[in-house]
């Protein structure tokens, strides 16, 4: 018998506490707040903290571990009565209805490692063997940084390993396109995050 909803709609809302119910799962907000971390953070951004009322401010935001700031706020600024309610009545509703959490953590992550200093190669200048930059050293050094991190968890960040001796080359060229593209990714949320929106 069908219930009436779509499963899209069904899979979307969480009952989460005290009979109230978030829009998305509560490791979507995580990564909004970390974003909004990382923008608060940067010289490069400015956060418009009107945009993030209840929120607490810098202070908060970047003093208190999320979930005890989860736990003081997520009643008022996500929690609603009832499923299905629509963005327009939510607080702080997110720009999409399906965020894609796992883009999201992959955006953060390679975002987090964006200092990781080149991968270097050994080149005949003359007299001397001297270091420089390899082509497509930065990115790879982010993915390599990125899958030990991720090792530690057992969850590798990329289906293809820089280090696999792809003689080709088209291993590196997958993993440079991914590490750019995630973190093309993570500027833009940062972006919208300093405007009140994610992702």
């Amino acid at each position: 018998m069908s219930t009436g909803l779509s499963k899209k709609t069904s899979t979307e809302w969480i009952r989460y506490k005290d009979g109230l119910w978030i829009p998305h799962r509560k490791r979507t907000y995580l990564y909004w707040f970390k974003f909004l971390q990382e923008a608060e953070h940067s010289a490069e951004h400015k956060v418009k903290w009107n945009q993030y009322k209840g929120w607490g401010g810098s202070n908060a935001v970047l003093g208190m571990k999320f979930d005890e700031w989860w736990n003081d706020r997520w009643k008022d600024l996500f929690g609603v009565e009832g499923k299905g309610v629509p963005q327009s009545k939510q607080k702080y509703p997110l720009t999409t209805t399906q965020p894609k959490t796992e883009a999201l953590r992959m955006s953060l992550l390679v975002y987090q490692c964006r200092n990781t200093p080149p991968d270097l190669t050994e080149r005949d200048r003359g007299k001397d063997m001297k270091p420089f930059p390899r082509r497509g050293g930065k990115t790879l050094a982010i993915a390599r940084k990125v899958i030990q991190i991720e090792k530690r968890k057992a969850t590798p960040l990329f289906q293809i390993d820089p280090d696999s001796g792809a003689e080709d080359g088209r291993i590196e060229n997958e993993v440079q396109s991914s590490v750019g593209r995630y973190l093309r990714r993570a500027k833009k949320i940062i972006e919208n995050v300093c405007e009140g929106n994610v992702p």
